[in-house]
């Protein structure tokens, strides 16, 4: 099982246009700011991009200064070198089967090859220890 980090993703709302997206990426790349992972939806209230960066706080600043409405909330997330959607599958499971319930995952792919899974927690904590628990036990 692939260890999992904490990290911080960033809820962007971009309103009703869908478009709004694409020139977000652009400013971030001219930033200097890195994404990690990415999902897009549309609710009521309009479009909202999830990301997750290499730098959250400078990308909070960046959308905050361009006027979007940006929100920061603690995620985890494991890198996968092969994309196997299997393994992604096998990972909820073992969380649910250890009592913690996945709310929310996505899976970004890059390269063609690799994928990076972002997962929110009933318990982001037990969830990170169990799975590197595990980790650490499945290579001794």
């Amino acid at each position: 099982m692939n260890p999992l980090r904490h990290g911080t993703e960033l809820e962007v709302r971009v309103g009703k246009t869908p478009d709004a997206i694409l020139p977000m990426f652009s400013v971030l790349a001219a930033n200097g700011i890195g994404v990690l992972a990415r999902c897009m939806f549309s609710d009521r209230n309009g479009t909202v991009l999830l990301l997750l960066t290499d730098d959250h706080l400078k990308a909070q600043s960046v959308f905050g200064t361009g006027g979007y409405e940006c929100r920061a909330e603690g995620v985890l997330w494991a890198e996968y070198p092969e994309y196997h959607p299997g393994s992604v599958a096998q990972l909820c499971h073992r969380l649910n089967l250890a009592g913690i319930d996945v709310q929310r995952m996505y899976v970004s792919t890059y390269n063609g090859q690799g994928c990076v899974a972002v997962l929110k927690t009933s318990d982001n904590q037990a969830a990170c220890r169990y799975v590197n628990e595990q980790s650490l036990q499945s290579a001794a």
